[in-house]
């Protein structure tokens, strides 16, 4: 399904062609950190000519919200139970106590929440300890969340291929693991 863009610019790759509007059933977002999103009814802008594809706002935008759900759906499969979080995660005071900075800086730099991985639990937020201390040492706590998750998969396939564990596909296409 090709829409026409209002305002037609020239391409300023090829200068040749224009741009159209064009939804994709599927596109899949390579994210450094976070590994690869799967985005369904992807709007992009192609040229015509030599059909290079430019990623609207809303697109974007999509894609952040992607990133943050998928962020914050790990961080919580890593919380656990309350004695897992507690080792798992830092309060603001810790954190503020293993960095050396104020409570202030922490608040007020977003550097801390965007290089740190953390969870907003009631207006609280709670830092995770691994991601803490990777910023200490070397600036950015981002960690590559997407290998920890090819590891679960892959855990997950040799379960089933040994029987330990079997799947349902209910109607509304969500797949659910029992063990055998």
């Amino acid at each position: 399904m090709k829409t026409e863009v209002k305002n037609k610019q020239l391409c300023r790759h090829c200068g040749k062609g224009t741009f159209s509007a064009r939804t994709l059933p599927f596109h899949a977002w390579k994210d450094n950190y976070l590994g690869e999103l799967a985005l369904t009814d992807f709007l992009i802008y192609e040229c015509s000519s030599c059909h290079r594809q430019l990623i609207p706002y809303e697109s974007v935008l999509r894609i952040e919200r992607a990133e943050a759900l998928k962020l914050e759906t790990w961080l919580f499969k890593q919380a656990g139970n309350a004695l897992e979080f507690d080792a798992k995660f830092l309060s603001n005071a810790e954190l503020v106590s293993l960095l050396g900075v104020s409570r202030q800086a922490i608040n007020k730099s977003p550097k801390y929440r965007n290089l740190i991985y953390c969870l907003c639990i009631k207006g609280e937020y709670f830092y995770y300890r691994e991601s803490a201390k990777l910023f200490k040492k070397h600036g950015d706590g981002r960690l590559h969340i997407d290998e920890v998750f090819e590891s679960q998969v892959d855990s997950t396939i040799k379960d089933l291929q040994k029987g330990k564990i079997q799947y349902h596909t209910s109607s509304n296409g969500v797949i659910t693991y029992a063990e055998s």
